[in-house]
């Protein structure tokens, strides 16, 4: 890398809220020094005992299926030979009902000890007392979670200054742009100068597609609904710092959605023609096929989809374009949270779960399992690895997701307002509504399910 990641650390990234700090040494997590991580008290503390050999068994439940259930599979055995006394017993859940059933066991009283958990359902889970707070085990253990983590990824696992979850799988990483770098050949493009600006997006998407009378046979880009990624690259946000207004219909925000809107009509006719001009399949399967030239999709694409379904396809990768004609915008990785290990209430073997989780969160397991998929880690340490740089050719895009994020925001509001945003991009991306009055709407709804949210909790 022309910077380490250390260095680009320095990098401004948008954050809104402040972490503490840890170290990894060897396989397991090392105490390294003391560090705070948020107050003690409130729903979901416990005291944690004084620190113990591990013993028993630990229930964890993921959604690591697919190419990611073998090397979770391989993490077990090597953790339960690390810690004999300790048996791992892993469960698969399938990620649309996982929230559903974390619920019913927490209530019934069958909670896991281990649960994996994106960072935008956490802010609700933890406001209805469903996890425990780490913060006394960080604090026994002497961690400094910004030391071993990014810090928004640190971020993404607190609440209301206290912390629910360990990192595990990145939150920054969800829009790479990938590309096809012989499409970029024979149009005239240069592979190694993909699109940086939404400018460049447009006229290379519009070079890379080809058509057939009225039809289109290629497709340059896949665009569909990426206005929280666009808002991002145009130096806009969601909510205000205190999260507690909403900010996404301004002018940031109008700009981004019309360029959204814009753009698929210029390619395919607007929403509508998305399907049959990528010949009825997904983008993935697009892509693989050679019927699409460039989408977006996360860091763990390559290894993930990409080699199984077009493992010679000559694929490359950048940043996320942003908006070239507003000097305030930059690259930046819209992200509502990453997946992190939390301990439900009700959790059987705390001790147990909480040296597991150190150990696949920030340990040797979370080394070794992020390297066999070329996955950035949020693990600093592990970045910095020699074998980490040379598991991808496009390491340090993969990487530039971690170091600028533009956070959501999110609160315990946040899954609902998520599902009428979405409603609302749809309707504005099939003409239902105009992109005015769709953000002004949306933006309305959700202002009061905020209202309500912050006056339950005594305006606090």
């Amino acid at each position: 890398m022309a910077q380490t990641a250390q260095a680009r650390m320095t990098r401004r990234m948008v954050a809104l809220a402040g972490g503490a700090g840890a170290a990894v040494a060897g396989g397991v997590l090392a105490a390294c020094g003391a560090g705070g991580a948020g107050g003690a008290g409130g729903a979901g503390q416990v005291a944690a005992k004084p620190a113990g050999k591990p013993q028993g068994t630990v229930e964890s439940w993921t959604v690591w299926d697919g190419a990611r259930e073998p090397l979770m599979n391989d993490q077990i055995k090597d953790y339960q030979q690390l810690t004999p006394g300790v048996t791992v017993k892993h469960s698969l859940v399938q990620a649309a009902q996982m929230y559903d059933k974390y619920t019913a066991a927490i209530a019934g009283g069958t909670s896991p000890d281990s649960v994996m958990v994106h960072g935008r359902m956490l802010p609700s889970m933890a406001d209805k007392g469903q996890l425990l707070a780490l913060d006394p085990y960080v604090r026994r253990d002497g961690l400094k979670p910004t030391d071993i983590w990014y810090e928004p990824e640190w971020q993404g696992q607190q609440w209301q200054g206290k912390a629910y979850g360990l990192p595990l799988a990145s939150g920054g990483g969800n829009f790479v742009l990938y590309y096809n770098r012989s499409h970029f050949q024979e149009a005239g493009l240069d592979p190694a100068k993909p699109p940086k600006t939404w400018q460049e997006l447009t006229a290379a998407a519009e070079r890379l597609t080809q058509r057939s009378g009225s039809s289109v046979s290629r497709l340059g880009f896949a665009v569909g609904d990426l206005w929280t990624q666009f808002l991002s690259c145009n130096a806009g946000r969601l909510f205000s710092q205190d999260l507690k207004k909403v900010a996404w219909n301004g002018t940031e925000g109008i700009d981004a959605l019309q360029f959204n809107i814009d753009l698929e009509k210029r390619l395919y006719g607007g929403r509508a023609g998305l399907s049959e001009a990528m010949g009825g399949a997904n983008a993935t399967q697009a892509f693989a096929s050679g019927r699409l030239s460039m989408l977006n999709n996360g860091v763990y694409f390559a290894f993930y989809e990409l080699k199984q379904l077009a493992p010679d396809l000559p694929y490359g990768a950048a940043t996320f374009p942003h908006n070239g004609s507003n000097p305030r915008a930059k690259s930046l990785n819209f992200s509502d949270g990453g997946w992190g290990y939390c301990i439900p209430t009700g959790a059987k073997n705390v001790e147990a779960a909480w040296e597991w989780q150190k150990y696949s969160c920030a340990g040797e397991g979370n080394l070794k399992f992020f390297l066999a998929q070329g996955r950035p880690t949020p693990v600093k340490k592990h970045i910095e690895r020699p074998e980490f740089k040379q598991a991808s050719p496009y390491f340090d895009v993969l990487v530039d997701t971690l170091h600028n994020q533009a956070l959501a925001g999110v609160t315990p509001a946040w899954p609902e307002i998520r599902t009428f945003v979405s409603k609302m991009t749809g309707d504005v991306g099939t003409g239902k509504q105009g992109v005015k009055d769709g953000l002004d709407d949306a933006a309305r709804q959700a202002q009061q399910l905020l209202d309500g949210y912050y006056a339950s909790k005594g305006g606090k």
